[in-house]
């Protein structure tokens, strides 16, 4: 690929971001975590051709750096923070469907897949967002639920859509940038509602950088090779 150089430098921060959130390096995450998805963004403009396709890649790692920033900057941002991540989603929703999805036994059975998997995550977190100072949380994160969903079927299928729509290679990658984002986001919630740990803030980062890094070389791999 091409401006691997780019990609390269990306990876390097990310590995820099991990080691910042182990350590509490909170003045070094200021500058690496949104790097990342600065230079994600700039490889993806110099090494994506003008699919307008690309586009909404584009917009969905702009609306993830301005979530990344808002939820580094304090806790009262966090909810601005989650609707910035909504609407990366649905940006990537809007890439990975270059046309309407396919119905066919495999995409009906990949949407009642990821459907009951919401639903249980619903019926999981939402009994603990009862108190009184977390019930504010309970509309905005069934909307977050909603689009992460609509993003992870989107991906998933991607494996059954016309290989001159999505190739196996980058819709296998696609799939697991976007079940990678589930996990990070899953052990956001927990680690924000339930029981936060340091531990499970490693594992946040790393699983957020990899499902973009997946997601972002997917879509460039396809719309541009």
């Amino acid at each position: 690929m091409p401006f691997g150089n780019i990609i390269g430098s990306a990876f390097l921060l990310a590995i820099l971001d991990w080691i910042a959130v182990l350590l509490a390096w909170k003045r070094v995450e200021y500058f690496t975590k949104p790097s990342v998805i600065l230079l994600l963004l700039s490889w993806l403009i110099l090494a994506g051709s003008q699919n307008p396709h690309l586009w909404w890649f584009a917009a969905a790692l702009v609306f993830s750096l301005a979530g990344d920033i808002l939820l580094l900057l304090s806790n009262k941002f966090f909810l601005a923070g989650l609707f910035s991540f909504v609407l990366a989603h649905l940006a990537y929703v809007l890439g990975l469907n270059p046309t309407f999805p396919p119905i066919n036994l495999a995409s009906v059975v990949l949407f009642l897949v990821v459907g009951l998997t919401e639903v249980q995550m619903y019926r999981f977190f939402f009994a603990r967002l009862e108190s009184p100072e977390k019930i504010d949380f309970q509309k905005p994160a069934i909307i977050y639920l909603i689009a992460i969903g609509l993003m992870v079927f989107s991906a998933l299928n991607t494996m059954v859509r016309p290989e001159m729509e999505w190739g196996i290679f980058p819709a296998i990658l696609a799939s697991a940038g976007a079940l990678l984002f589930f996990s990070s986001d899953t052990l956001l919630a927990w680690n924000k509602f339930i029981h936060p740990t340091r531990a499970n803030r490693m594992t946040i980062i790393i699983t957020y950088h990899l499902a973009q890094f997946a997601l972002i070389i997917a879509a460039v791999t396809n719309y541009s090779y």
